[in-house]
Protein backbone atom coordinates (compact mmCIF):
# COMPACT_ATOMS: atom_id res chain seq x y z
CA UNK A 1 0.00 0.00 0.00
CA UNK A 2 2.94 2.70 0.95
CA UNK A 3 4.26 1.96 -2.38
CA UNK A 4 0.99 2.74 -4.30
CA UNK A 5 0.90 5.96 -2.69
CA UNK A 6 4.57 6.31 -3.01
CA UNK A 7 4.30 6.15 -6.65
CA UNK A 8 1.17 7.94 -7.36
CA UNK A 9 2.56 10.96 -5.41
CA UNK A 10 5.72 10.68 -7.86
CA UNK A 11 3.64 10.72 -10.60
CA UNK A 12 1.01 14.00 -9.93
CA UNK A 13 4.26 15.43 -8.56
CA UNK A 14 5.83 14.66 -12.18
CA UNK A 15 2.82 16.27 -14.51
CA UNK A 16 2.24 19.31 -12.55
CA UNK A 17 6.19 20.13 -12.97
CA UNK A 18 6.19 18.80 -16.66
CA UNK A 19 3.02 21.39 -16.83
CA UNK A 20 4.72 24.40 -15.29
CA UNK A 21 7.67 23.44 -17.30
CA UNK A 22 5.79 24.42 -20.59
CA UNK A 23 3.57 27.12 -18.97
CA UNK A 24 6.92 29.07 -19.51
CA UNK A 25 7.91 28.23 -22.99
CA UNK A 26 9.27 31.13 -25.12
CA UNK A 27 8.50 30.54 -28.36
CA UNK A 28 10.50 32.66 -31.00
CA UNK A 29 9.93 32.01 -35.11
CA UNK A 30 8.71 29.50 -36.36
CA UNK A 31 10.33 25.80 -37.56
CA UNK A 32 9.74 24.55 -41.16
CA UNK A 33 10.77 21.41 -43.08
CA UNK A 34 11.79 21.24 -46.85
CA UNK A 35 12.71 18.18 -49.09
CA UNK A 36 15.51 18.49 -51.22
CA UNK A 37 15.66 16.79 -53.77
CA UNK A 38 19.08 17.72 -55.51
CA UNK A 39 20.42 16.23 -51.71
CA UNK A 40 17.53 13.89 -51.71
CA UNK A 41 16.74 14.68 -47.95
CA UNK A 42 14.66 16.71 -46.10
CA UNK A 43 16.51 19.62 -44.27
CA UNK A 44 15.04 21.44 -41.06
CA UNK A 45 15.39 25.37 -40.61
CA UNK A 46 14.03 27.62 -38.37
CA UNK A 47 13.08 31.65 -38.92
CA UNK A 48 12.73 34.37 -36.80
CA UNK A 49 10.72 37.52 -38.40
CA UNK A 50 10.88 41.05 -36.62
CA UNK A 51 8.07 42.48 -34.51
CA UNK A 52 7.18 44.93 -37.78
CA UNK A 53 7.25 42.18 -40.34
CA UNK A 54 3.91 41.63 -40.31
CA UNK A 55 2.71 45.24 -40.00
CA UNK A 56 4.95 46.28 -42.90
CA UNK A 57 5.02 43.99 -45.36
CA UNK A 58 6.78 46.40 -47.87
CA UNK A 59 9.56 47.22 -45.70
CA UNK A 60 12.77 45.77 -47.13
CA UNK A 61 14.99 43.60 -44.01
CA UNK A 62 18.55 42.24 -44.17
CA UNK A 63 18.72 38.56 -43.83
CA UNK A 64 21.37 36.77 -41.72
CA UNK A 65 21.93 33.04 -42.34
CA UNK A 66 22.44 30.97 -40.05
CA UNK A 67 24.58 27.68 -40.50
CA UNK A 68 24.72 24.66 -38.06
CA UNK A 69 21.38 25.05 -37.30
CA UNK A 70 20.81 22.76 -34.42
CA UNK A 71 23.91 23.58 -32.86
CA UNK A 72 24.14 27.54 -33.00
CA UNK A 73 21.39 28.56 -30.52
CA UNK A 74 18.63 29.66 -32.45
CA UNK A 75 17.10 31.50 -29.26
CA UNK A 76 20.12 33.13 -28.27
CA UNK A 77 20.71 34.69 -32.05
CA UNK A 78 17.34 36.04 -32.17
CA UNK A 79 17.26 37.35 -28.44
CA UNK A 80 20.34 39.13 -29.37
CA UNK A 81 19.12 40.47 -32.34
CA UNK A 82 15.76 41.04 -30.57
CA UNK A 83 17.34 43.05 -27.68
CA UNK A 84 19.99 45.38 -30.56
CA UNK A 85 17.14 46.30 -32.41
CA UNK A 86 14.50 47.48 -29.54
CA UNK A 87 13.84 51.11 -29.56
CA UNK A 88 13.32 51.13 -25.29
CA UNK A 89 16.62 49.37 -24.83
CA UNK A 90 19.31 49.73 -27.19
CA UNK A 91 18.03 52.82 -28.94
CA UNK A 92 18.11 50.75 -32.71
CA UNK A 93 22.32 49.59 -32.50
CA UNK A 94 20.97 47.27 -35.55
CA UNK A 95 18.61 47.64 -37.89
CA UNK A 96 15.41 44.91 -37.98
CA UNK A 97 17.03 41.61 -39.20
CA UNK A 98 15.13 38.07 -40.44
CA UNK A 99 17.16 35.58 -39.35
CA UNK A 100 16.72 32.14 -40.91
CA UNK A 101 18.65 28.89 -39.49
CA UNK A 102 19.33 26.24 -41.45
CA UNK A 103 20.26 22.64 -39.53
CA UNK A 104 22.91 20.37 -40.63
CA UNK A 105 21.99 16.55 -41.15
CA UNK A 106 25.94 15.73 -42.58
CA UNK A 107 27.84 18.79 -41.29
CA UNK A 108 31.23 17.05 -43.47
CA UNK A 109 28.98 16.54 -46.53
CA UNK A 110 27.76 20.03 -46.03
CA UNK A 111 30.76 21.93 -46.23
CA UNK A 112 33.38 19.91 -47.93
CA UNK A 113 33.62 19.68 -51.87
CA UNK A 114 31.87 16.42 -53.31
CA UNK A 115 34.60 13.82 -54.21
CA UNK A 116 35.15 13.63 -58.23
CA UNK A 117 36.78 10.26 -59.09
CA UNK A 118 39.56 11.37 -62.06
CA UNK A 119 40.78 9.34 -64.36
CA UNK A 120 44.53 8.07 -62.85
CA UNK A 121 47.67 9.14 -65.38
CA UNK A 122 51.45 9.18 -65.16
CA UNK A 123 53.16 11.68 -66.24
CA UNK A 124 53.43 10.60 -70.38
CA UNK A 125 49.60 9.99 -70.78
CA UNK A 126 48.60 13.47 -68.59
CA UNK A 127 51.01 15.67 -70.80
Amino acid sequence: MRRILIATIFLLTATALHAQMNDHLVSIGEKYTINSRILNEQRRYAVYLPPSYQSNPAKKYFVAYVWDGEKSKFHEVTGIAQSMTSIHDLKMQIPEIIIVSIENINRTSDFTPTFIELPRCGKRSCL
